[in-house]
């Protein structure tokens, strides 16, 4: 009766046994898209006269009411052509159209290796090639804010002059303890 019992549950066992197969690729720990890894980046990467938020953050604040578009996609290197062994390289294009009929365009190119992204240039300007606005070229990202906003920074609904430090010292009442030492 034991040799019985024992010969079913070993054939049970060997039967429940597949053959071997093959293990799924191990994946990978979680990454975040390209586009996710350019909206979290912190701006202050681009250039360093700007502050620790993340881009994507930044820019919708600096373009709201406008939604940004991106698009991440191979770079547009006609002047250099690559090797055909060569991976393209790859970019982020970032855009948003703006009230009074402006249009800012932003390119960052991508860093596979390091899986970073550094800026590239950046323009803003008419969004009808038929008008007689002049585009201007950003070169560093830190001159969008002044260009996007000529009149001053707006911030979450609250508006920012470039003399924001003046007004801040103002407030706090250093000045009116200057004008009671001179009296």
């Amino acid at each position: 009766m034991k040799r019985f019992l024992f010969l079913v549950l070993f054939s049970s066992f060997l039967l429940g046994q597949s053959p071997p197969q093959e293990s799924p690729p191990q994946k990978p720990p979680f990454e975040l898209e390209p586009v996710d890894r350019l909206k979290a980046t912190a701006v202050a990467h681009f250039d360093p006269t700007l502050s620790l938020v993340n881009f994507g953050r930044w820019f919708r604040r600096l373009v709201h009411p406008s939604v940004p578009n991106y698009e991440f996609r191979d770079c547009d290197t006609a002047t250099a052509p690559q090797p055909a062994a060569a991976p393209k390289p790859q970019c982020a294009f970032v855009t948003a159209l703006l009230p009074q009929g402006r249009v800012v365009s932003l390119q960052f190119t991508f860093d596979a290796e390091h899986k970073s992204f550094d800026y590239a240039e950046g323009s803003i300007g008419p969004s009808d090639p038929r008008s007689k606005q002049p585009t201007k070229l950003i070169k560093k990202l830190g001159e969008l804010p002044a260009l996007v906003h000529p009149e001053g920074a707006v911030i979450s609904g609250k508006r920012y002059s470039l003399i924001q430090p003046f007004i801040n010292a103002a407030s706090c009442g250093i000045h009116s303890l200057a004008r009671k030492e001179l009296s």
